[in-house]
């Protein structure tokens, strides 16, 4: 597939709204910095972003208003290529949850069971009346 650059879109537009997937890159003029971060953050998706502006600092300043789950800064690909042991978590109703990437992604697939064992005698069934707070020590 091709990647396509799509010109004089709105933020009234899909693309601008809806989570895209694909080679493509919608333009869309701004007036200013915040109005910017406005209608990045105008979304109910928060995947990534990317963030290219006139300086390094720039650049992380704006991504760190953005909320998203990772910004790539001066790149646009920095989130796919090299993000591998960066954890981190889609913000909205995007991605699948936890962590796809770094040690936290193993943790998605595991199930937590807690195991807790009373080694003294068994509770009185009047210990477990909704007004009573039992009062005992193992």
């Amino acid at each position: 597939m091709r990647p396509t650059v799509l010109t004089g879109v709105t933020h009234d537009m899909k693309v601008m709204v809806e989570e895209t997937f694909g080679p493509v890159m919608p333009v869309m003029s701004y007036s200013d910095v915040d109005d910017a971060v406005r209608l990045a953050n105008d979304t109910r998706f928060g995947l990534s972003a990317a963030v290219i502006a006139g300086t390094h600092e720039e650049a992380e300043a704006i991504g760190a208003r953005l909320n998203v789950g990772a910004v790539s800064v001066m790149d646009t690909t920095l989130t796919n290529a090299i993000l591998r042991d960066a954890e981190k978590t889609a913000f909205n109703c995007s991605g699948l949850g936890g962590s796809r990437i770094g040690k936290a992604a193993l943790l998605r697939f595991m199930r937590k069971k807690a195991i807790v064992t009373n080694n003294a005698y068994p509770t009185d069934i009047k210990d477990l009346a909704e007004d009573v707070v039992p009062s005992r020590s193992f």
